[in-house]
């Protein structure tokens, strides 16, 4: 019963606590953030890796992503942004990223991503409908502001 009453608390905060730096900012200033994110981790992956860089040109898009996220004890999640890049249109889709945890644990994370798409078919589907991984996490990255 103990554990209930702690736990609630602790997740609304949480949830606050994750929503609260957007609140103060512009729709242009978040997403000059979120572009500013996604450039620097396409830097950081072509330092690392210069081959990269030929690959998403030739690629018909790519997505780049920021997140943060929160475990404490029994529940936790996370947030991010990011775009989605068409290279042929040069169109740029803002997208937003939620992911919602089970199980017992405790910690922070914080994590960027690349998805590299081949085809214009699964760059339209992923900017269309989204992606979702099971598994003890899920997530969901879904066009946004």
């Amino acid at each position: 019963m103990n554990k209930r009453r702690v736990s609630i608390p602790m997740t609304l905060a949480v949830i606050l606590l994750m929503a609260a730096p957007s609140f103060a900012k512009t729709k242009e200033q978040k997403q000059a953030d979120v572009r500013k994110n996604a450039n620097e981790t396409l830097a950081k992956l072509y330092r690392s890796q210069p081959s990269a860089k030929a690959a998403i040109k030739a690629a018909a898009g790519y997505a780049a992503f920021s997140n943060f996220g929160m475990k404490i004890l029994p529940a936790g999640g996370g947030k991010g942004q990011g775009i989605a890049f068409d290279n042929r249109t040069q169109k740029v889709t803002y997208m937003k990223m939620l992911e919602v945890q089970a199980g017992l644990g405790m910690g922070v994370k914080k994590f960027r991503t690349i998805f590299v798409f081949e085809t214009k078919d699964a760059m339209d589907h992923f900017v269309n409908n989204g992606w979702e991984f099971g598994g003890q996490a899920t997530a969901a990255a879904k066009p946004g502001d």
